[in-house]
C-alpha cells in the first residue's frame, strides 16, 4: 500500500508535487469493492470505521490490515451469537474464545472446529458459521464473505456495532499506519 503522500504530480519546473492520498484510495489500493471505495468518498478512516455500518466491510479492513487475528475471531463469535444456534456452534465458539484466551492452540482449535461439524445437530445453514470462524483464526480477510452472510441474520447495524465492540478503533489505526509504513 502506498503512503498518504507520493510525488505522484510535476509542476512547471519539472519537480515532483506530493499528492494527497485519500482513504478511499488506499481502499482502492488494498483491494476494496468499488460499493466501499464509493461509500467512503471523502471519510477519513476514523469516520468510515464509526459510520460503516456493515459489518463485512469492517471485518475485511480489519483483516486486510493485520489487526490482531484474536480480535477478529472474537468479534466474529459475538456475531455467531447473535443468531439462534445449537450446542454444536456454541461448542465450537467457546473453542475459539479458549484460542484467544490462549488455552488451546491453532491445532486444537482446528480439531475441536473439525469435530464438531462432524456431531452438530443443527441446520446445513451452521456450516456459514464453521467457516466463518475458520476464515477469522487462519484468513481474516477473507472472513469478510461469510461475515456477509452472518450480520443479514441478525441485522447490519446490529453486526457492525458487534465487530466495532470488539475492534477498537485504535487497533484499526495501528494496524494502518503499520501497513503503510512497511509499504
Amino acid at each position: 500500500m502506498r503512503p498518504f503522500t507520493l510525488a505522484a504530480q510535476w509542476d512547471a519546473n519539472g519537480k515532483p508535487m506530493p499528492a494527497i492520498w485519500t482513504f478511499a484510495d488506499h481502499l482502492r489500493d488494498l483491494g476494496a469493492c468499488l460499493q466501499a471505495v464509493e461509500w467512503v468518498g471523502d471519510a477519513t478512516l476514523e469516520t468510515a470505521w464509526t459510520t460503516c455500518r456493515r459489518a463485512d466491510w469492517l471485518v475485511w479492513l480489519a483483516g486486510r490490515v493485520g489487526v490482531d487475528r484474536k480480535l477478529i475471531v472474537r468479534a466474529l463469535v459475538d456475531m455467531i451469537r447473535a443468531e439462534p444456534s445449537g450446542a454444536a456452534v456454541e461448542h465450537a465458539c467457546n473453542a475459539a474464545i479458549r484460542w484467544c484466551d490462549g488455552e488451546l492452540s491453532l491445532d486444537d482449535l482446528d480439531t475441536v472446529i473439525a469435530h464438531v461439524r462432524l456431531w452438530r445437530t443443527t441446520a446445513i445453514e451452521d456450516d456459514a458459521l464453521y467457516t466463518l470462524l475458520l476464515c477469522g483464526v487462519h484468513l481474516p480477510e477473507v472472513a469478510a464473505a461469510v461475515a456477509s452472510d452472518v450480520a443479514v441474520g441478525i441485522g447490519a447495524t446490529l453486526g457492525a456495532d458487534r465487530v466495532r465492540a470488539r475492534i477498537p478503533f485504535e487497533a484499526v489505526l495501528t494496524a494502518w499506519e503499520a501497513t503503510c509504513a512497511s509499504s
